[in-house]
This record gives structure tokens, sequence and C-alpha cells, in this order.
């Protein structure tokens, strides 16, 4: 993915929620009542300002992933950044 193209959330970022998150956030696990595989694509996007909100404060805190767990590459974590930025609130 080039820097200056749009992340897409299909492509882009579920993927990263599959492998950094899924542990804790899916698969029947909805830690801090937050479970990502409940987010059927884009068309689960709307309405969820709150999620991207806390996603993006405790990504770029360090605070998610949990210190124990595998954490996303500086280009992952722009990556999601952007999207969150872009695409869930639009800007």
């Amino acid at each position: 993915m080039a820097e200056t193209s749009k992340p897409e959330f299909t492509r882009d970022i579920q993927p990263l929620l599959t492998e950094y998150c899924s542990d804790c956030h899916a698969d029947g696990a909805n830690k801090g009542g937050v479970a990502f595989d409940q987010l059927k694509g884009e068309a689960g996007l709307p309405g969820t300002p709150e999620l991207w909100l806390a996603v993006l404060k405790n990504v770029r805190a360090g605070l998610m992933p949990p210190a124990k767990k595998a954490r996303p590459t500086e280009e992952e974590q722009r990556r999601l950044e952007t999207w969150i930025k872009y695409g869930a609130f639009g800007l």
C-alpha cells in the first residue's frame, strides 16, 4: 500500500484487527465491551465514532494491544490511524 493511498476497511484494517485484536475483542471475547468481529465490513461502521476514538487513543498511547501481545509495526499503526481519521471520522 502506498503511503499516500487511503486505507480501506475490509482490505487494510480488518486484517490488522484480526491479527492484533481478535484474542481479546472477537470470537466471543469482548473485553471492555469491544467486539470487532461484530462489525460487518464497511456497513458496520456508521455510528461508532466513540469506538474508533478509543481505538485511536489506546493504540497511540501504546495501551493496545497490551505489552505482552504482538504489536503492529509503525507502518501498520500509521495505516490504522489514517483509516480512523479519514475512513471512520471522514475528515
